[in-house]
C-alpha cells in the first residue's frame, strides 16, 4: 500500500494494481500516477501514489477509481528530490516506465500509447527502465 494517494473523490468502485519490477536498489521511493484521458499526461493526473520500493519492487492500488481509459506512468525516485534527475546533456538518470511498456520519443509517449481500458480488479505488471 502506498505511503500517499491524492485525495480524490470516489467515482467508482473499481480497483487498479500496478506492480513494478526491476528496481535496481531499494533507494528513494517510486512515484507513480493514473491519468484519465481529460488530464495532461503524466504531469498533471489527479491520483497518484508514492511507496518505498522493496525487494526490487513496487506495488500501487488505486481504489475507488471508475472503470474507463486510464495511462500508468511511474519513476525511481532514488534522490527523493520529485522530480525525475536528467543528466547535463539530457539523459534520463533514474527509472521510469509507462502502462503498455510504452516509451516516448524525447520525452513521455502520448496518452493513447500508455492507456489501458480499465474495469475493476484489473492487475498489471511493469518493468522499470534504466538508460545507463
Amino acid at each position: 500500500m502506498g505511503l500517499t494517494q491524492a485525495s480524490v473523490a470516489a467515482t467508482g468502485s473499481g480497483e487498479f494494481e500496478y506492480r513494478v519490477s526491476g528496481l535496481r536498489n531499494d533507494a528513494g521511493v517510486v512515484r507513480a500516477v493514473l491519468c484519465a484521458e481529460s488530464e495532461r499526461f503524466p504531469n498533471s493526473c489527479k491520483l497518484s501514489e508514492v511507496v518505498k520500493s522493496q525487494a526490487g519492487s513496487a506495488t500501487f492500488v488505486f481504489r475507488g477509481v471508475a472503470a474507463g481509459n486510464y495511462a500508468f506512468a511511474a519513476f525511481h525516485d532514488e534522490d527523493g528530490d520529485g522530480r525525475l534527475r536528467m543528466s547535463p546533456d539530457g539523459r534520463v538518470l533514474e527509472g521510469f516506465v509507462f502502462g503498455n511498456d510504452a516509451i516516448g520519443r524525447a520525452g513521455p509517449p502520448p496518452f493513447k500509447a500508455a492507456a489501458q481500458e480499465l474495469k475493476a480488479g484489473g492487475k498489471f505488471a511493469l518493468r522499470i527502465r534504466y538508460m545507463r
